[in-house]
């Protein structure tokens, strides 16, 4: 089981979060359980980071890091794909 972790920025994000809330509260639950969830979510592996991964939910993005020594999902971006995240 992995611990869910947001960056102030990311939960800045978060509690901004109008439209996508429910579905990025079930994603952070499913990450819990699974970091990977490519069938389930369209997961994308970031390049130039390390473990980072993208997860998509309709417009909204999500991305994240896994610790697998410390067992920890670490959020450091929530945001739309129209705010120039790439």
């Amino acid at each position: 089981m992995y611990s869910v972790k947001l960056t102030k920025k990311a939960e800045k994000q978060y509690n901004s979060l109008t439209q996508y809330l429910e579905k990025v509260n079930a994603l952070l639950l499913f990450l819990e359980t699974n970091p990977y969830p490519a069938k389930e979510f369209d997961l994308v592996k970031l390049k130039g980071l390390e473990h980072a991964y993208r997860v998509r939910i309709g417009k909204l993005r999500v991305q994240y890091q896994v610790c697998e020594v410390e067992k920890v999902i670490l959020v450091y971006f929530i945001g739309l794909r129209d705010e120039n995240i790439y």
